[in-house]
């Protein structure tokens, strides 16, 4: 009989989380009562206060694909399924803020950046990464030696 030590027999994976692949891009459907929000508040129980391009506001439920996959957080840009027998919605698909920015540029996304809270927007993040690029760029190109002087 032989005595085998613990330990677990299978090999584990390694997961990438950062996968760099681009999603395909999802638009409203105005046939399906779809409309882009800007979430205001986490309510708590998977609820959301989402802002709505008309300066409303609604309260939408986080969709059950979403339970520990992806997370949403104030100030982030979502696709909202609006319900015809009440007064919410779902909350059915959450933009990057790459493709929130694509959304500015071409004109689907009316919400402007006045709603975010923290006062620094998604424009500001992207121009500040790009800087610290540059300077970094920069910075290594005009390495000075000071022993030599």
């Amino acid at each position: 009989m032989t005595n085998k030590v613990g330990g677990k027999k299978k090999k584990r994976s390694a997961k990438s989380s950062f996968q760099s692949f681009k999603r395909e891009m999802v638009y409203k459907d105005s046939t399906m009562d779809q409309e882009y929000g800007f979430v205001e508040k986490n309510m708590g129980d998977m609820r959301c206060s989402v802002i709505l391009p008309d300066k409303s506001s609604i309260l939408c439920k986080i969709c059950g694909t979403f339970k520990r996959r992806i997370w949403i957080n104030v100030g982030d840009i979502v696709l909202i399924s609006r319900r015809s027998f009440e007064n919410k919605g779902d909350i059915i698909y959450k933009y990057t803020p790459e493709e929130a920015e694509h959304l500015r540029l071409i004109g689907q996304l009316p919400i402007g950046d006045e709603h975010n809270d923290t006062g620094y927007n998604e424009q500001d993040m992207i121009h500040d990464a790009l800087s610290n690029d540059m300077n970094q760029e920069v910075g290594e190109e005009e390495y000075i030696d000071l022993r030599d002087l």
